[in-house]
């Protein structure tokens, strides 16, 4: 038995069909939707899985339903060669640009400082340490282990190279091809929500995107972050669908991977369970109490592995990592911008530093969780002795996190564009992608029962990183959920151009027109510039291992704006001595005092341990003096 239904109805969740009851006069329903959709705009009914509540007897009646959350049964659903072979494409076309850009960065001038960054050092070391034997290590984590542990695996595919240094081309190939499963992910993910055609310009808007295109390109955990936050939302869909225990718990385990990941992903969480329980009402509460159960008892011992690791290497109870506290009081603390910024604590263990060159914790400094600790009650006090100037940090940190700006700290995407053609490519921009997706958002709220895993990703995130601070390389998991709320709003806004629906087209006009001012407004010392001094400082760096001037470069470092972030103490106490000794050595004494002064000025910030580690800073006063004298 079937009926033909008005798709922009279905849409809405709404429909008329009749009542089937079984023996005891229960809605029986076997229903479905076949989410590919038909090309005269109507759907047929085949079949549905107790998803369907009546709202009133009777035939014709009208029928809630949850569209996309349903298994298929009917063969025209299943992809059939036409949607394999625009697969293949998709994939191609996801493959062949982040191929293009990694040809674009090693044929760069600096094609090391500009992709093998400060982070990625650390990483690159840690994933040695632990393919050479070292699993547990002295410390806890500081950041987050399933890259490190992950790029440990295909170490052998990344030879040391004979002129110094490893090849991580590899690794970079492996990326970008976990990249290219991201967009197969998200097509699959709005395929089951919207139809074909959407999910193929979900895809294709993925695979151009640029941001996801660069980091894919970097030896850092972005692009896997976002592998592993698609990954879990496609198992909780799933979950949604097949209404299996074992589903559930899978999607759990994804969102404990994701949080080895990045911590901010256990936000996740909470926000499943209380849907499960209290979302899933026409689930008997045995059932649901199962199922939320499962998640939570299949998430914590992955998170758990990182937790006995903690305590194993340094006797310490830290969930995952000992960052959070540093972390809160550098985005709200009396020098933050709402950016990452050069700021100093007194204790080592807060430092990325302390964990790169293997450093022993001084005697007298806590354990790292009670450093956390002291530093998160730290920024607490602060917010609360000066909570209008905290209000006005938040709403800026909010700015950013929305704004089309992208910021870097050693990453910087804006300033590799002038390297890489595809990083330019206007399609798929976070200024294009995230207006259309807020719009969606809004658009969607009728649907919220379809859509609340990805506004449930979306709020996590937004506000895990407000409330500390903002770059641009932790918006990726957001920037794919906007895809699939600006797809959202496509296919809503086609059908009422279709129907000449021109107060609808008019206030979704009105909003779009909001939602691109509200992203491309500038947020005052956050131009697409701010990370250009950190570069400069990077590129001045590789100079000198060549045998090169860096002047110029530190130079054009230290004409950045340190005070929104751009340059760390350590690289403004360098770059001054850099040049004060070839003012020095060009006889310009007056002018190498000056430097050595600001120099000085600046590793006075630093710790003592950081000062007595680097030869050239211990030696520093000692030089001025002689100078003076």
């Amino acid at each position: 038995m079937g009926a033909e239904i008005d798709r922009n109805s279905a849409s809405q969740g709404q429909v008329s069909c009749p009542t089937i009851r079984d023996d005891r006069g229960q809605p029986a329903l076997e229903w479905t939707i076949p989410t590919g959709g038909s090309a005269s705009g109507f759907w047929r009914i085949v079949g549905l899985r107790s998803t369907a509540k009546a709202l009133e007897q009777g035939r014709g009646q009208a029928l809630e339903i949850t569209l996309g959350s349903n298994e298929q049964t009917n063969e025209s659903a299943r992809p059939r060669l036409g949607t394999a072979l625009g697969l293949v494409a998709l994939f191609l076309l996801a493959f062949g640009l982040r191929w293009t850009h990694l040809q674009a960065a090693q044929a760069s001038p600096y094609p090391e400082q500009l992709s093998f960054l400060q982070d990625s050092q650390y990483y690159a070391e840690w994933s040695r340490e632990i393919a050479a034997g070292e699993w547990v290590g002295q410390h806890s984590f500081f950041m987050g282990p399933l890259y490190p542990y992950s790029l440990a695996l295909v170490e052998p595919l990344m030879p040391e190279q004979p002129q110094g240094g490893y090849d991580y081309s590899h690794a970079y190939l492996l990326q970008a091809f976990f990249g290219c499963l991201t967009c197969l992910l998200l097509w699959a993910l709005v395929r089951k929500l919207l139809g074909t055609w959407q999910a193929f310009l979900a895809g294709a808007l993925a695979a151009v995107q640029p941001v996801f295109i660069y980091f894919d390109g970097l030896l850092m955990p972005s692009s896997q972050v976002l592998f592993t936050v698609v990954g879990t939302l496609s198992l909780l869909y799933l979950a949604m669908r097949r209404r299996r225990l074992m589903w559930w718990c899978v999607a759990g385990a994804s969102i404990g991977l994701a949080t080895l990941a990045k911590g901010p992903a256990l936000l996740i969480l909470p926000g499943v369970v209380l849907w499960i329980l209290f979302g899933e009402r026409e689930i008997e509460g045995k059932v649901r109490v199962q199922w939320a159960a499962g998640v939570v008892l299949s998430c914590l011992p992955v998170v758990g592995l990182a937790t006995l690791h903690n305590h194993a290497a340094d006797g310490d109870f830290v969930l995952v990592t000992s960052n959070a506290g540093n972390n809160l009081w550098i985005g709200n603390g009396p020098d933050a911008s709402g950016a990452h910024a050069g700021v100093s604590t007194e204790f080592s263990t807060s430092k990325l530093d302390f964990y790169r060159f293997g450093g022993a914790r001084p005697a007298d400094e806590p354990a790292a969780s009670e450093v956390s600790r002291i530093l998160s009650a730290r920024a607490r006090a602060y917010m609360l002795d000066n909570p209008s100037a905290a209000a006005a940090l938040f709403w800026r940190k909010f700015r950013m996190f929305w704004n089309a700006a992208e910021i870097g700290t050693t990453d910087q995407f804006e300033y590799f564009k002038r390297y890489s053609s595809v990083l330019r490519l206007p399609l798929g921009s976070f200024g294009l992608v995230v207006p259309l997706g807020l719009l969606g958002m809004l658009i969607c709220l009728r649907r919220w029962r379809q859509f609340w895993p990805l506004y449930l990703v979306v709020v996590t995130q937004a506000g895990s990183y407000t409330a500390f601070f903002v770059l641009g390389r932790y918006r990726l998991a957001t920037v794919a959920c906007m895809i699939v709320f600006a797809v959202a709003c496509i296919d809503w806004l086609l059908p009422q151009v279709r129907q000449r629906n021109l107060k609808g087209l008019g206030l979704s006009a009105i909003a779009l027109i909001l939602a691109a001012l509200f992203v491309h407004w500038p947020v005052p010392g956050m131009s697409a510039e701010r990370g250009f001094a950190n570069q400069e400082y990077l590129l001045a760096q590789d100079a000198s291992k060549r045998g090169q001037d860096p002047a110029q470069h530190y130079l054009a470092a230290l004409s950045g704006n340190w005070r929104e972030g751009d340059l760390s103490l350590r690289q403004r106490a360098n770059a001054h001595l850099v040049i004060g000794d070839a003012a020095l050595k060009g006889g310009k004494r007056k002018q190498a005092q000056t430097l050595y002064r600001e120099a000085l000025k600046w590793a006075h910030q630093l710790s003592e341990h950081y000062i007595q580690r680097v030869p050239m800073l211990r030696g520093l006063e000692a030089r001025l003096q002689a100078l003076d004298g």
